[in-house]
């Protein structure tokens, strides 16, 4: 599960000048997060079943995945955030 976040600069970027580059302030407002789990086939880049919602959705999702595959000898989990 990943969070993300909605983030919007306090201060306006500086403007490009010859030879320097745009300026970015580093200061940020947060917005809050939401939890983001999403299911990729990696053979097809296929996103398989997007949802948004609660850590038990991960369950469920992972089962709905599943017999997508049903030959499949082995199934590989990648958690990462």
């Amino acid at each position: 599960m990943t969070g993300i976040q909605a983030l919007e600069r306090l201060h306006p970027s500086l403007p490009m000048l010859p030879s320097h580059v745009e300026r970015e302030e580093f200061e940020d407002k947060r917005h809050g997060t939401q939890s983001l789990i999403a299911n990729l086939d990696v053979a097809t880049g296929q996103l398989v079943a997007p949802s948004i919602g609660p850590p038990r959705d991960l369950c469920r999702l992972c089962r709905a995945y599943h017999p997508d595959y049903p030959n499949a000898s082995a199934s590989r989990l990648d958690l990462c955030h």
